[in-house]
């Protein structure tokens, strides 16, 4: 369904929101690092599948954001989701994959 209208976008592209914890250990989140790595992979795979119809897969891999899901994490500093939201539209416009570090934006490799 998806594939079959993104020849109406003239510039259609997936955003995947992972995780750092996709490519490196967070201690005493195991679990959630393996699944957010099977997501990566599966994002890398969908980018190569979809790269020939035009379409532009990108992974955006912020480290902890202040949500619900980590309002019991408390040594550490905490992206808001609004920085992480602009951070996104700049990588969607740098056409990088976007990797998020205490509101710092690093590109990652070209799309």
């Amino acid at each position: 369904m998806f594939c079959s209208n993104s020849g109406k976008n003239t510039k259609p592209l997936i955003v995947n929101i992972l995780s750092i914890g996709s490519t490196a250990f967070i201690k005493r989140l195991g679990t959630y690092c393996a699944s957010k790595a099977a997501a990566h992979l599966l994002t890398q795979s969908i980018k190569q599948d979809l790269e020939e119809k035009g379409i532009k897969v990108i992974g955006v891999y912020p480290g902890y954001v202040n949500t619900e899901m980590s309002q019991d994490v408390t040594h550490v500093e905490k992206a808001s989701p609004e920085s992480v939201a602009t951070s996104i539209c700049q990588g969607i416009e740098a056409g990088d994959q976007i990797y998020l570090h205490q509101n710092h934006i690093f590109a990652g490799h070209k799309i």
